[in-house]
């Protein structure tokens, strides 16, 4: 039995070395991939998000709608992309995608305000990824506070705690269940890196087997036999 030998092991890293320096694509392979995966998990990967997509329809066009608005924009997680004039065009933005936050001010929002009856704006969130719109939704449930405060000392007067509030809606995924978001993504790392191996294995197997003559010798090419 042979002694175990760091000679032979430095000998075998030598021997890797040079062949590395020899095959390019593998090199670079083996330095371009892990650098890429940094930057789509490091970078790419955000659990807090700022200045989302928003679509606003104001039926009530004051002075303290359009300071909602600003507040909605001031706390940086939205950022006010389209002004619907109907419904319908609302939900059309939100079903293709193209917003993620949608705001409805009713017609008596400033009336119902000022006179300190429980005014209420309805907040659509498509919540298919509830991990991006986490933080968002958390900012917009303390605007009442930060509104309040703002109209008591621009309108001169104390409305009281309940004279604006914030209603949620999420949409397409009300339970807010993450496995619906990160389960698609896992499948397609996992399926990459399974594949890949596979068709290292397959290739090994045929070639012990003496059958990778064969399939070279068919009509496909050897790309076209990878690919199979």
């Amino acid at each position: 039995m042979k002694r175990f030998s760091f000679a032979r092991i430095y000998a075998v890293l030598v021997k890797e070395v040079i062949q590395l320096k020899r095959e390019r694509a593998t090199c670079a392979m083996m330095i371009l991939l892990p650098v890429v995966q940094i930057l789509i998990f490091g970078y790419a990967i955000n659990n807090d998000p700022h200045h989302l997509s928003t679509a606003v329809l104001s039926h009530d066009h004051s002075d303290v709608a359009r300071s909602l608005v600003s507040s909605f924009e001031n706390t940086a997680y939205f950022r006010v992309t389209h002004l619907p004039t109907t419904e319908e065009e609302l939900r059309s933005l939100v079903r293709r995608g193209e917003v993620q936050f949608a705001i409805t001010i009713p017609q008596d929002f400033t009336q119902m305000f000022v006179k300190g009856t429980g005014a209420q704006v309805l907040l659509e969130a498509d919540a298919s990824d509830p991990t991006t719109v986490a933080s968002a939704v958390a900012a917009a449930a303390a605007l009442p506070v930060e509104t309040l405060r703002r109209e008591q000392a621009r309108l001169g007067f104390d409305p009281p705690a309940t004279a604006f509030s914030v209603v949620l809606h999420r949409l397409y995924n009300p339970e807010n269940i993450t496995s619906y978001n990160i389960i698609p993504g896992l499948l397609s790392v996992i399926l990459t890196m399974t594949l890949v191996m596979q068709t290292a294995l397959s290739v090994t197997r045929e070639t012990e087997r003496g059958t990778m003559e064969s399939l070279l010798s068919m009509p496909a090419s050897a790309v076209e036999i990878m690919i199979g």
